[in-house]
């Protein structure tokens, strides 16, 4: 039998100030976050039931019986803000998060993640009419990001000594350590790089080019099962921060909308190349 609850609740304030005029626009927003969970379940086995009765309860011997229970909380604070200029000429965003999750131990509960990136539309430049009046150009812009994200575990409880039945000593019904307490890990982080480019003819709407650059960066990543000498008494562990990988690579997507157009029927296209490279950065000779 399995129950699981869980709480989620999100507190938004936005601030938009009016700079009249100017050309300048400005909004703000700020961000509260929280996660409440609990679970629980209970088990049990017998032996000696007929075929077809599931119940442990029915004319059976009991062997066996177990209950567990998990609880859970995170935090997350995040504070954003938009600029841009000349009705969205020029614009940029900057993102901050701190999250916090109980799945770490108290030294490394917190993680500060960040993100900035913007936007120029070229082709709202007034030397670019040339461009719009004899290519029939309708969108040009370029759009650099920047950004570091996080990720946690899939467990928890891992800085605690925990327990579990193991067996019997001398008849009795024996506990054994699972596995050792991992008080130093600490969250996976992500660094990424990306630039674009759009690209659309025609009043955007019949022919459109995007083209997008990464090059992203995963370090102290989060390995399962991690493999230990097992002179300790334990063989893995149960997570670790190990090694980092460099993921990189283009995308180019083509869109052709009703390109071809005859009375009611219409025809579109659709075109998507993109390369990837994976590289191993960093890794402990042992995995």
């Amino acid at each position: 039998d399995d129950k699981r609850l869980e709480f989620f609740t999100r507190h938004q304030l936005t601030y938009t100030p009016y700079l009249g005029d100017s050309g300048h626009w400005l909004t703000m927003m700020a961000r509260f976050e929280m996660t409440k969970g609990s679970s629980s379940n209970q088990s049990a086995a017998s032996y000696g039931i007929p075929t077809g009765i599931e119940s442990p309860t029915t004319g059976s011997q009991l062997s066996s019986s177990r209950t567990s229970t998990g609880q859970w909380r995170s935090v997350g604070l995040l504070t954003t803000a938009t600029y841009s200029y000349k009705e969205g000429r020029y614009s940029a965003t900057a993102t901050f998060r701190r999250d916090g999750s109980t799945k770490f131990g108290a030294k490394r509960r917190w993680g500060n993640f960040g993100s900035i990136s913007g936007r120029w539309n070229i082709i709202d430049e007034p030397w670019m009419d040339w461009a719009k009046e004899n290519l029939k150009l309708s969108m040009l812009s370029v759009r650099p990001g920047w950004g570091i994200t996080g990720n946690q575990p899939g467990s928890e409880y891992l800085h605690y000594t925990k327990y579990a039945s193991y067996g019997a000593y001398l008849g009795v019904p024996a506990v054994s350590q699972e596995g050792l307490r991992l008080t130093d890990l600490k969250w996976e982080r992500k660094t990424e790089y990306n630039i674009g480019s759009d690209i659309s003819f025609f009043q955007n709407e019949i022919l459109k080019f995007g083209f997008n650059y990464y090059n992203n960066l995963t370090s102290d990543q989060l390995m399962g099962g991690y493999a230990i000498p097992s002179s300790n008494g334990f063989s893995t562990l149960a997570y670790r921060n190990t090694g980092s990988v460099r993921n990189k690579g283009w995308e180019l997507n083509i869109n052709g909308d009703k390109f071809i157009k005859i009375g009611k029927f219409s025809m579109n296209a659709y075109f998507n190349i993109g390369q990837n490279f994976n590289t191993v950065v960093e890794m402990e000779e042992s995995v």
